[in-house]
């Protein structure tokens, strides 16, 4: 092989790598929240103060971590039975309705 046909070799391998790390970088900047979630930013374990909110958010590469949290309204249900004083069975089902408020996410992720 000629000297300027392998450096013309080296040098396009190159630049498909440097190329590939920069999409690689450019696409893991962006991270998206749907409705009825928000998010919360790790940043080199440390939590960041900010809730980010629904669409597009933006963080940095390989030192930010993105958590998604869901804040809408959950149902959880249970069925209990237990006996009357006369000794009849009652069954009752339990229903309890819940969400997170999305100002104490920070607060309920670092503790819980």
């Amino acid at each position: 092989m000629k000297k300027s046909s392998m450096k013309g070799t080296i040098t396009l391998i190159f630049t498909g790598v440097i190329a590939i790390v920069l999409l690689l970088t450019f696409t893991g900047s962006f991270f998206t929240i749907e409705p009825g979630q928000v998010g919360v930013v790790k940043r080199l374990g440390n939590l960041e103060s900010d809730i980010r909110e629904p669409g597009v958010n933006f963080k940095l590469p390989f030192i930010d971590t993105a958590i998604k949290m869901d804040i809408r309204n959950r149902k959880i249900e249970g069925k209990s039975q237990s006996a009357s004083q006369d000794l009849q069975i009652v069954t009752s089902t339990i229903a309890i309705n819940y969400s997170i408020d999305r100002t104490r996410v920070i607060d309920l992720y670092s503790t819980v």
